[in-house]
């Protein structure tokens, strides 16, 4: 029975508002890495009678950061409308890409999403207050690593292959099992990436 491959994969511009990223991605009997790398724009922020300079300024020291979202939050498109069957989960990981956009009095960040399975191919966006930068640090896996559930559980046939560089957000211990998190669910044990690999993100 062949098995299946988790990736993830994340690049970041530098001096740009522009992020790249493959998507996690489960590749059901497949022995190729299937990519998935979002649509992205450049957004300049735009210019409204609603948002005050505070809420701006907040907003632009989120461009090209990636951020949790600290609370259950609506998806919004370009116009401020409430996207149908969107919402992000407290704890989903965004990267902001800069656009920014004030509607009845909400001050609105563009993001994307580089966990989604999905090419995000209209802008959406984010309240600015629901979300906060934190520590993200990419690796490269050194070989290859089963997956495990938050709760330290192997999940049975699904791995990510060596070389792959995945966005580790989190880490924890589960039993004296120590595992980093690159999604909101899935984990990995830290002895499988090279640590010297390590790039800090968020600078």
């Amino acid at each position: 029975m062949k098995q299946k491959m988790l990736l993830s994969f994340v690049g970041v511009t530098s001096l740009s508002l522009v992020m790249s990223a493959a998507a996690p991605v489960f590749a059901a009997e497949t022995t190729s890495p299937a990519t998935n790398q979002p649509t992205t724009s450049t957004t300049t922020p735009s210019k409204t009678t609603n948002g005050n300079s505070n809420d701006i300024s907040k907003a632009l020291a989120l461009n090209n950061k990636y951020v949790k979202v600290t609370k259950a939050s609506a998806v919004y498109d370009k116009s401020g409308k409430v996207a149908k069957k969107a919402k992000m989960k407290k704890g989903t990981v965004l990267y902001i890409t800069g656009g920014i956009n004030s509607v009845k009095n909400k001050t609105l960040v563009q993001f994307l999403n580089p966990n989604s399975s999905s090419k995000q191919t209209k802008a959406q966006y984010v309240e600015a207050k629901n979300v906060k930068v934190f520590k993200a640090v990419s690796y490269k896996v050194k070989k290859r690593a089963d997956v495990y559930t938050s709760k330290g559980k192997l999940r049975t046939g699904y791995y990510v292959p060596k070389g792959k560089t995945l966005l580790v957000h989190k880490t924890k211990t589960v039993r004296g099992l120590k595992l980093v998190g690159f999604t909101s669910k899935d984990f990995i044990k830290w002895s499988a990436l090279d640590h010297k690999s390590g790039k800090e993100l968020n600078k």
